[in-house]
C-alpha cells in the first residue's frame, strides 16, 4: 500500500528554508555561481526534501510523536522548477518509507522512519562514539525567529517537536555553512530522538568523528541533550578555474589571427574561455557570448586586457544582429548545457531535445544568418570521444553529438563560403569534468593550445 504526493520546489523555496535554516550555500540559491560547481545548477537543500515529505504526510504520522530514528539518504540532487513525487510506502507495523523520485522516476532521496537500526549500513551506535576523541567543529543556537518561520513554511509540521526539528535544520547548517562547507555535498543523515521533552540548552554540539581525503568524505555528529544526529557527507571539488591570461600568453603560441575576427559562442567559461584568450593570445579581435554568467564575462574581458568584448546571448531565443556586424572570419561553436548532471541510463526525451536544440538547430541557424557574408568564415564544432564510448549515463548527449556530427558533414559539402571542422574531443579539465576524487580529464590548455594549429592549419 502506497500513497503519493507532489511538490515543485522553486527559488522562493530556497530562500525561505535558508531564512529558516541558516544554510545560505551558493550551490542552494545563486543560479549564476552554481552553474560552475559540481551539480550545474540550483539543487534543493537535502534536508528541504525530507522536511517537505514529512510535512506533506504528517496527518499519516500523527505529528510523528512516535518517531524515534530516521535515516535519509541523498543519492542524487533535486532541481528546481521540476515536479518531484513523494511515495509513502508501509513498511512494517512501525517502519515506514518515503521515497522522493524526480521527473523522470530516479529515486534521488530515501527516508526510512523507524527503521531496525541494524538493516541501516550506515548507522554507527552514538555510545560508541563516546569512546573515541572526536575533533570539536563548534556549537550553534536556533533562534525563536526561525521557529517562527518553521511552523509558517511547514504548516502540517507544528506538531513536530521543535527540539527534534533542531536536529534536521542543524544538519544542513552543520554541511553546508561548517564543514566541508562551501564545496560540500550531502550524502546520509541518521537521527535519533530521545522521549525527552525538557532541555536546559538548546545547543547543538557539532563534532568531526572522521574524515577520508582519499574521497574527500567525512563523518560527524550532532548532538544536544535529547538527541544526536550522525551525517556522512562530501568535499565537493572546487569549481575549474581556467588558466589567466598572463598564463597563456607565457606559452609559445604563433599569431595566425592577425587582422581576424574570431566569434565564440559560449565564451563565459571552460573551453569557450580557452578560445576566447588563445584567439586573442594569437591576434584576433574577440567576440564572445555569454547565456548567463555576465560577472564570468566582464572578468574575461578585464584578464584579457583589451581585444576582446562579451554580449548575451540564448540558443533558446537567438538573435544575430550582432553577430552579423561583428562578421567573423573564425567561429567556435562552444555552447553547452550542463552535461552530467541526469546520471540515468533511461532514455529521456526532454534532455535529448535541450542537447539537440543547443548543438545542432541553434548551430545550423548560426551558420545559415552568416553564409551570405561576404567573408569566408571557418568554424569549429565540437564533437565528443564519448561517442566512441560505452557510456550509458550519457545517451542523451551521445546521440545529440552523433546527429550533430551529420549535420555538420551535410553543411560543410551544401555551402561553398564556409567550412567547418570538427574534433572529438576528450575529456578535458572544465569545470563540467570535476569529479569526486581522482580526476582522468586532459589539461585543457594544452590540448587547446595544439587543437588551435590543427584547426586553422585544416
Amino acid at each position: 500500500m502506497s500513497t503519493s504526493k507532489s511538490y515543485t520546489f522553486t527559488l522562493a523555496d530556497q530562500e525561505a528554508f535558508s531564512e529558516i535554516s541558516r544554510d545560505f550555500n551558493v550551490q542552494h540559491l545563486n543560479r549564476e555561481q552554481s552553474r560552475r560547481l559540481f551539480f550545474g545548477d540550483v539543487v534543493v537543500h537535502g534536508i528541504n526534501t525530507v522536511l517537505r515529505a514529512l510535512d506533506l504526510f504528517a496527518n499519516e504520522f500523527d505529528g510523528y510523536v512516535n518517531m524515534n530514528f530516521i535515516t535519509m539518504e541523498f543519492s542524487k540532487p533535486t532541481y528546481l522548477g521540476m515536479e518531484t513525487t513523494f511515495v509513502l510506502e508501509q513498511v512494517g507495523d512501525n517502519e515506514s518509507r518515503i521515497l522522493v523520485k524526480n521527473t523522470i522516476g530516479e529515486v534521488v532521496t530515501n527516508i526510512l522512519i523507524n527503521p531496525e537500526k541494524d538493516a541501516v549500513v550506515f548507522y554507527q551506535d552514538p555510545e560508541q562514539l563516546d569512546q573515541l576523541k572526536l575533533k570539536d567543529l563548534g556549537s550553534f543556537c536556533y533562534l525563536e525567529d526561525s521557529k517562527k518561520k518553521f511552523v509558517e513554511y511547514y504548516p502540517n509540521l507544528s506538531l513536530l517537536n521543535w527540539q527534534r526539528a533542531q536536529m534536521f535544520l542543524g544538519s544542513t547548517y552543520l554541511v553546508g555553512m561548517v564543514y566541508p562547507g562551501v564545496n560540500s555535498i550531502f550524502l546520509t543523515a541518521c537521527i535519533e530522538f530521545s522521549n525527552s521533552s525538557s532541555l536546559i540548552s538548546e545547543q547543538l554540539n557539532y563534532k568531526l568523528i572522521s574524515e577520508d581525503n582519499r574521497f574527500g568524505m567525512v563523518t560527524m555528529s550532532i548532538e544536544n541533550e535529547s538527541s544526536v544526529v550522525i551525517i556522512e557527507a562530501f568535499k565537493r571539488p572546487e569549481k575549474k578555474e581556467q588558466p589567466k591570461m598572463e598564463v597563456v600568453l607565457a606559452r609559445s603560441i604563433n599569431k595566425k589571427l592577425e587582422g581576424k575576427r574570431v566569434l565564440v559562442i559560449g565564451g563565459s567559461r571552460g573551453l569557450g574561455e580557452l578560445a576566447v584568450k588563445i584567439s586573442v593570445a594569437q591576434g584576433a579581435e574577440v567576440l564572445f557570448s555569454y547565456r548567463s554568467g555576465k560577472n564570468d564575462a566582464d572578468r574575461i574581458v578585464a584578464d584579457v586586457g583589451g581585444g576582446a568584448d562579451c554580449f548575451s546571448w540564448n540558443s533558446d531565443e537567438p538573435i544575430f544582429d550582432k553577430i552579423l556586424e561583428f562578421n567573423p572570419t573564425h567561429v567556435y561553436y562552444m555552447a553547452t548545457p550542463y552535461i552530467f548532471n541526469k546520471k540515468s541510463t533511461v532514455f529521456v526525451n526532454e534532455i535529448f531535445e535541450n542537447f539537440h536544440n543547443v548543438y545542432n538547430l541553434c548551430f545550423n541557424k548560426l551558420v545559415e544568418n552568416l553564409i551570405n557574408q561576404n567573408t569566408h568564415v571557418r568554424f569549429f564544432w565540437p564533437s565528443t570521444v564519448a561517442i566512441d564510448e560505452n557510456t550509458n549515463t550519457l545517451c542523451e548527449y551521445v546521440m545529440a553529438k552523433t546527429a550533430g556530427e551529420r549535420l555538420v558533414h551535410y553543411l560543410d559539402k551544401k555551402y561553398k563560403n564556409i567550412s567547418i571542422y570538427t574534433e572529438r574531443l576528450p575529456k578535458l579539465e572544465t569545470d563540467q569534468t570535476v569529479t569526486l576524487g581522482e580526476s582522468e580529464a586532459t589539461d585543457s590548455l594544452d590540448y587547446f593550445i595544439e587543437f588551435t594549429n590543427r584547426f586553422l592549419n585544416e
